[in-house]
């Protein structure tokens, strides 16, 4: 797997070799506390073999006992602008902050909300929902009508189109629907 080494992966590594000389270990002490053999934790702690992550988890937990945390810092402190940053991190950007003004909005409805008594909120509620189910009304395909006319008077009946097509009586379409 060599070749598929990253860079994130090499800090890593590096970080780990430092540990283990820090605690003036060598090697085969590290082997012992992780389980692992000599040869392939050797090979692990050069940084260009790839490890799984369990394995690398076992020199971990070895090394740090008590539980570690990973802490990413940047190498050179730069101000974030659009000029700096890729298009896909931009658009991450922008997503979160439309998260956080969503929230902070959230807030001013609450706080209305609070101030507003049952009787208004119901108000607003029925408006709201005659609003959502008049446009959604409107979205609606619908068929159109059909005048049914009497042979006899040569008025239009309120009638199914059904009724009309099994007795004498003509359909006609209404106008502007045909």
């Amino acid at each position: 797997m060599e070749g598929m080494v990253t860079p994130i992966y090499r800090s890593l590594i590096q970080a780990l070799n430092q540990r283990r000389e820090r605690l003036g270990w060598p090697i085969w002490r590290l082997e012992e506390r992780a389980g692992l053999s000599e040869a392939h934790i050797s090979k692990l702690l050069r940084e260009d073999r790839l490890g799984t992550w369990a394995t690398l988890q076992f020199i971990i937990d070895a090394l740090y006992p008590d539980g570690c945390r990973l802490k990413f810092e940047p190498l050179k402190p730069t101000k974030i602008t659009p000029a700096t940053i890729s298009e896909h991190q931009l658009k991450i950007l922008y997503a979160y902050n439309r998260h956080q003004l969503a929230t902070i909005a959230s807030v001013g409805g609450f706080a209305r909300a609070a101030k507003l008594t049952p009787a208004r909120r119901r108000a607003i509620g029925k408006m709201g929902a005659k609003a959502r189910w008049a446009h959604k009304r409107r979205l609606q395909p619908r068929e159109p009508t059909r005048r049914v006319v009497s042979h006899e008077t040569g008025h239009a009946r309120p009638e199914r189109a059904v009724q009309a097509f099994f007795s004498e009586t003509r359909v006609e379409p209404r106008p502007g629907h045909e």
